[in-house]
């Protein structure tokens, strides 16, 4: 039987079968010196992290009971913490493998620790044999396995997390978000967009001789900028992200200059801003729409006219600036960037419902604006109150604004975004959203939900 126990960490005993190792019989210390010849690098910068910030709250050690030592663990899975550990507690049991300055750093390290707190217990899972406990072991070393397994990050991937961790996104992330929010993209195509070439994509939008032939420019601080109307600005970069999603472009046809001017050369007329595009003063890719770019021009004897500008397919715009956090709240709040509301109004109507009581119970929960009871028990129009009077209270609310957020919390109010409408999206089978109401609600809803993420 699988079960979940809290082991002293000096009750702990190194795997001297591990994976990682040479076969040989060993002592424990001979089996701390193995790893640190094998992963001394390593090694050490995981103890420098356990020292700085203790375990992974995410990751439990795999144990089996030691077969001849009642009361004592042999780790199968995660020897390198339990290294760390007993190198931070005792710094001599390294001795013989560092060098000076790694041993050194490692006696630094430990004082550390033991100021912060020498950790005495670590969560583990104990399996009742090594073989129970293979399976698990090896979808967490093996890959993802077709999901299976751990799936690691892409450079898509990871230049998302840096963007919501310092809300700033990279240029050719700016590039990709344009074109998903606002291009004229088949939908599968749309669906590839998580698999485009981040890396590939940059090559190109790094390049000033591109971004000069599909009219946009490029600023020291990583500001993607453009002169063209919309339309204009979006021929040459969805014909780019367009073949990167579908795979008809090769790493090989875009890397060195000379390639990329090639690959240039075969866009068609259509696909490329045309010459005679009007042009204003540059601003921001996912900035707001001019007059000239949403179609404004010369009429016929002078007069200027201005087009509406075209609803954004998305629920969430590119100018958000919602610095989320949590792993549940960042997978939602990517979903409603990305699904589109002619296509999806119930799944966004109900994920925005969700994402919205979720970001103000984070709120409470870090700020302990209510006990856990009262938060059970409160409704949600009570906690968008509560949450409101205290971002007010830290100045990034003004009172004109909590006035607003209250209005829509109020329960007499049944206006795009109110609570009494989003309930109704969720619980009213003769209730639906429509993309326009759907819009509307986030528009009411995101300088609040906007003070909520703030870095």
């Amino acid at each position: 039987m699988i079960k979940k126990v809290d082991a002293k960490v000096t009750n702990l005993l190194l795997d001297t079968e591990n994976p990682r190792l040479t076969e040989g019989q060993r002592s424990q210390a001979e089996t701390i010196h193995a790893i640190l010849r094998a992963e001394g690098p390593k090694t050490l910068a995981l103890a420098q992290t356990i020292a700085n910030e203790g375990l992974s709250p995410m990751e439990r050690l795999i144990v089996i009971a030691a077969p001849s030592d009642p009361g004592f663990f042999v780790v199968l899975e995660g020897n390198r913490r339990v290294t760390a550990l007993k190198m931070l507690a005792e710094p001599a049991v390294a001795e013989a493998v560092l060098k000076p300055v790694q041993l050194k750093n490692l006696r630094k390290w430990s004082a550390a620790y033991g100021k912060r707190g020498e950790i005495v217990t670590a969560e583990c899972v104990l399996f009742p044999t090594r073989e129970d406990a293979d399976v698990w072991i090896e979808r967490r070393h093996r890959g993802d396995q077709g999901g299976v397994g751990v799936v690691r990050w892409g450079a898509t991937e990871s230049a998302r997390f840096d963007a919501r961790r310092t809300g700033k996104r990279s240029p050719e992330l700016q590039v990709l978000d344009f074109v998903a929010e606002r291009g004229n993209l088949d939908q599968a195509t749309r669906d590839k967009l998580h698999d485009v070439s981040i890396t590939n994509l940059k090559r190109l939008i790094r390049d000033e001789s591109v971004r000069d032939v599909i009219g946009i420019t490029l600023s020291p601080d990583g500001q993607v900028s453009t002169a063209l109307p919309e339309q204009e600005a979006l021929k040459g970069l969805t014909r780019i992200v367009g073949d990167l999603a579908n795979e008809r472009l090769k790493v090989s046809e875009i890397y060195e200059a000379k390639n990329r001017k090639d690959y240039l050369s075969r866009f068609r007329k259509s696909e490329l801003p045309s010459r005679g595009a009007v042009k204003s003063s540059s601003r921001p890719l996912m900035g707001p729409s001019s007059a000239e770019d949403s179609g404004g021009g010369a009429a016929a004897g002078g007069k200027r006219y201005t087009k509406v500008p075209r609803p954004r397919a998305t629920l969430v715009p590119g100018t958000c600036a919602c610095a989320v956090r949590g792993a549940k709240l960042v997978n939602i709040y990517s979903e409603l960037r990305r699904l589109r509301l002619e296509d999806f109004p119930n799944s966004a109507g109900v994920l925005f419902r969700v994402f919205l009581e979720l970001s103000v119970d984070a709120v409470i929960e870090q700020q302990k604006l209510m006990s856990e009871s009262q938060a059970r028990g409160s409704k949600l129009r009570d906690k968008i109150s509560k949450v409101a009077d205290h971002l007010a209270s830290s100045g990034k609310l003004s009172d004109k604004q909590v006035r607003a957020v209250k209005k829509t919390a109020s329960s007499q109010h049944f206006i795009s975004g109110s609570v009494t409408t989003l309930h109704e999206y969720v619980h009213n089978t003769n209730f639906s959203p429509s993309p326009a109401d759907l819009r509307a609600a986030w528009d009411n809803s995101q300088v609040f939900l906007e003070a909520i993420w703030t870095t």
